[in-house]
């Protein structure tokens, strides 16, 4: 109790610090300047504040935990972090609906933004795109791994232009990103992480490559509108990869060569 006065008196009555880490915000503010002296921001600390649109960071706070803003849905401003930050969760803006853009200091060792879209520093590890962007999306050439939850819940992405430099799609990669209607996995994939393509409801048609040797549990599921699916012979496809609507209805109708075309029942 003695540690939670001390924090109320250092950093103010909204802000519940706990050596150094910000674990709760409790206030209702729309903007909202994190005092310095704060070095991290816990998981889930500004979770349910839907009045936020904005948040100023000191240079003191060097990591953002998981979740640490989700669904924050007025969240829209255009997030820039400091040049000391060093750590940055995976899906820290879970549910943050109306963020357009993340900018990183570009004296930052830890990540980087091409076009306000958060990458690891070498450009590699496509981090985190945000949830309130429409239309289209191009990931830059070079790109080796699409990143956990990375584009979770953009509803508003329609197509997605995946380079012949992808080698993994992470877990929840496209996680309800449900106006996506169609994929091409390009022939370097090798892995698709467990429900990668989660509730894509108007996903009609994916092709997987020979490439891929391993696919997570539940990477189509909830799906529903799946028509077609392309694969080669050598991947056995396991039932958990789909739903048990999608697979009622998944019909097998042809081989070509190595490849197994599967279409929806009408």
């Amino acid at each position: 109790m003695g540690l939670i006065m001390d924090s109320m008196i250092g950093f103010g009555r909204d802000f519940k610090v706990e050596d150094g880490v910000l674990m709760k915000y409790t206030g209702n503010d729309t903007e909202v300047t994190i005092p310095d002296g704060v070095t991290s921001i816990g998981e889930s600390a500004f979770e349910n504040c839907e009045r936020l649109t904005s948040i100023m960071l000191p240079d003191s706070v060097t990591s953002i935990d998981y979740m640490a803003f989700c669904q924050g849905k007025s969240f829209g401003f255009h997030y820039r972090t400091t040049n000391n930050m060093t750590s940055i969760d995976y899906n820290v803006f879970h549910d943050c609906r109306n963020l357009k853009e993340i900018k990183i200091n570009k004296n930052n060792n830890t990540c980087c933004d091409v076009d306000g879209v958060l990458f690891s520093k070498d450009k590699k590890i496509l981090v985190a795109y945000p949830a309130g962007r429409e239309g289209s999306y191009s990931i830059p050439e070079g790109v080796t791994n699409i990143g956990d939850n990375a584009f979770y819940d953009c509803e508003r992405l329609t197509s997605i232009n995946i380079p012949d430099s992808v080698v993994s799609i992470g877990i929840f990669a496209f996680w309800d990103c449900t106006w996506l209607t169609r994929i091409n996995i390009p022939d370097r994939v090798k892995s698709i992480g467990d429900n990668a393509f989660g509730l894509c409801t108007h996903l009609r048609r994916i092709n997987i490559p020979d490439s891929v040797t391993s696919i997570g549990d539940s990477a189509f599921n909830g799906c529903r509108n799946l028509k077609e699916i392309k694969i080669t012979i050598h991947i056995v496809i396991w039932t958990e990869y789909f739903s048990a609507r999608i697979k009622k209805h998944l019909l097998y109708v042809r081989q070509v060569e190595r490849e197994v075309i599967l279409y929806q029942r009408v």
